[in-house]
């Protein structure tokens, strides 16, 4: 079997207690680099819609941040 290497780090910290696994990134996602790029994908909205924050607008950096003040 061909081990593969993600093409995205994952993002946490010592405090996190939520894992969300996800299988094969778009090609969508892979062109801009980050997890749930591809602008049908629902992610995002949800995470904006539990936590009350804008997930969605947010750049890479501002998700990175985001998903890990909301463990």
């Amino acid at each position: 079997m061909e081990e593969r290497k993600h093409p995205f780090e994952p993002v946490y910290d010592s405090d996190s207690k939520i894992l969300i696994l996800g299988t094969v990134p778009s090609v969508v996602s892979c062109q801009k680099g980050f997890y749930y790029m591809h602008p049908t994908n629902r992610f995002w909205k949800i995470l904006s819609e539990i936590y009350q924050a804008d997930f969605y607008h947010a750049s890479i950096e501002e998700k990175k941040k985001l998903i890990l003040s909301h463990h």
